[in-house]
């Protein structure tokens, strides 16, 4: 168990967030990304006053979906939390698109530029964990049919890609030689 006697086996600096397992009688876990061990909350009892605080990463965020064959052009825009996980953010992606959230692959970058697939982002991590700051774009890969995708008005069934795009090199869902990346 902790002690206040026990000799230092890490030190953090002001500012540092660490991730706690459990709190136990005013100290907590530090979880082993963190490097193990235990921190006094209260440093009262050795002249030091409060030594940590919680941080909540709650707040409301808004994340903007691009469209997918339209360069530049907004989609629609998600109203998520920072606690929310990427899965979370994926799934109501999918509900206001049409898309099917199993043929998304969410990853760091912009529509209409070549995203690899090694910066796809751990969708158990919360929203605030993988970077994600108000306003910023909520990007990802998609392998299945866009022809799925639908209008964000109204949530209409109306498809947006026809049949043929010359813009970007479609036919009948499948990508020419020489097609735009989206």
């Amino acid at each position: 168990l902790p002690s206040v006697s026990a000799d230092a086996v890490g030190v953090k600096k002001t500012g540092d967030v660490v991730r706690a397992v459990r709190v136990q009688d005013g100290w907590i876990e530090l979880d082993q990304r963190d490097g193990g061990g235990w921190m006094l909350v209260d440093g009262k009892a050795v002249n030091l006053g409060i030594l940590l605080e919680e941080v909540r990463h709650d707040a409301p965020i808004k994340l903007r979906v691009m469209n997918p064959l339209v360069l530049g052009e907004l989609f629609c825009v998600l109203e998520v939390a920072e606690d929310w996980t990427v899965q979370r953010t994926k799934a109501l992606c999918a509900e206001k698109t049409g898309l099917r959230p199993s043929s998304m692959i969410v990853a760091r970058g912009k529509m209409g530029e070549r995203i690899p697939e090694s910066a796809s982002i751990k969708e158990e991590l919360t929203l605030f964990h993988a970077g994600f700051q108000d306003e910023d774009e909520f990007a990802f890969i998609y392998t299945g049919d866009l022809r799925e995708l639908r209008r964000p008005r109204g949530g209409s069934t109306e498809l947006v890609l026809p049949e043929e795009s010359a813009t970007f090199g479609f036919t009948a869902g499948k990508a020419e030689t020489g097609s735009t990346p989206w």
